[in-house]
């Protein structure tokens, strides 16, 4: 029995037509679910770590003016420590307990 032989060009030809990244080096991770993945660690995504930024400082404007609970603006960052910690991010985490112990404070 012979077995046809086909070139490597025709045998990947339709997988190039469905890629949905491009191919990148090991040391730059890879990007997901809002994580980035290297080889050492497991980092928040700078675009998640922004978009956390951005609601957290709407939070704590609205509960300033008395426009949101307590318990919301405290669920909220109980949610983002949560992000956190399934990442190498320290300095996120302590900030957020500190915010988490300043609002806990205020009555």
């Amino acid at each position: 029995m012979k077995v046809q032989q086909r070139s490597c060009c025709t045998l990947f030809a339709p997988l190039r037509s469905y890629a949905v990244g491009r191919i990148r080096k090991v040391k730059q991770g890879i990007d997901f679910l809002g994580y980035v993945i290297l080889p050492h660690a497991r980092v928040v995504r700078t675009k998640t770590k922004r978009r956390i930024s951005r609601k957290l400082r709407e939070g704590v404007y609205s509960y300033n003016k008395n426009a949101t609970l307590r318990d919301n603006l405290v669920a909220k960052i109980h949610s983002y420590l949560g992000v956190f910690s399934y990442a190498n991010s320290h300095t996120e985490t302590v900030y957020l307990q500190e915010l988490l112990r300043v609002v806990s404070l205020r009555k």
